[in-house]
């Protein structure tokens, strides 16, 4: 593997998330700057928004899986493999179902103002919401394995790899103009 592959793996999700997939508050903000947009466009804009996760989640598969087959990695090397897939998917559901219940809950402990407003998910389709989100856990959830299993051959220690990826990973979405973050 080369020295250079770890880096270029932690490269991959930021630098696909700030790609400008989304070309209409692109080009109000290129031909009007700080003019607030008006609803009508602010529709379609969000509408882009919602399908524009999807391109994404598929640049950051791609990248990885093209980064993994260079560097001579097997897919059951970065967590993949047919073998118990029903336990895996169980545990994978029932975590993300506690993770929503605990970040709904505290919502409602807390005070947000970003909670009052309706998420740009929320107001699409459920079919969507569900393909987008597990579009982008697999892709996600895919390429930490890969910047794990790098710096881990790169011989840095546990604690470097896990912090290092999940620094990355927490740039990536605050950089994230889809903001998927906020749909509960």
């Amino acid at each position: 593997m080369s020295q250079l592959t770890p880096y270029l793996a932690l490269a991959i999700l930021p630098i696909a998330v700030s790609i400008p997939l989304e070309p209409v508050s692109f080009f109000w903000g290129w031909k009007h700057r700080f003019e607030p947009m008006p609803p009508d466009v602010a529709e379609k804009s969000e509408q882009f928004r919602r399908y524009a996760a999807f391109p994404v989640d598929l640049v950051v598969t791609v990248l990885v899986l093209f980064l993994a087959l260079r560097n001579s990695l097997t897919i059951s090397q970065l967590g993949l493999s047919s073998a118990s897939w029903e336990r895996k998917v169980l545990i994978g559901c029932g975590l993300g179902i506690m993770w929503v219940g605990l970040d709904w809950s505290l919502s409602r402990i807390t005070f947000s103002p970003s909670r009052s407003r309706p998420s740009l998910f929320q107001k699409g389709s459920v079919s969507l919401w569900i393909l987008i989100f597990l579009s982008g856990s697999f892709a996600e959830e895919l390429w930490r394995s890969l910047c794990i299993v790098a710096l881990m051959e790169a011989a840095h220690s546990k604690f470097f790899t896990v912090a290092t990826t999940a620094f990355v990973f927490s740039i990536a979405h605050i950089w994230e103009p889809g903001d998927r973050r906020d749909v509960f």
